[in-house]
């Protein structure tokens, strides 16, 4: 489900399952990264999203939560 992200979000993948995330920036342009998984392949290892645009995940073959191991760092609350 997609949601509009409020502040910059960084998130940094560990181990684990790769996870597919979504992003529509505020120009309106669509972007799919697989965080995670072989480099080679496409995977990244950590992903930048800016305020204001709208995010979803979705794990390899089920929910986020039963995808690898991620963390995620907020910018705080906009100015």
């Amino acid at each position: 489900m997609f949601h509009r992200l409020l502040t910059d979000e960084m998130w940094h993948f560990y181990n684990g399952a790769p996870v597919t995330v979504h992003l529509i920036d505020g120009q309106g342009v669509y972007q799919k990264k697989i965080l995670g998984g072989h480099p080679g392949e496409g995977g990244v290892f950590q992903v930048m999203f800016e305020a204001g645009g709208w995010f979803a995940a979705e794990g390899a073959g089920g929910p986020v939560g039963a995808a690898g191991k991620r963390g995620r760092v907020g910018a705080g609350a906009p100015g």
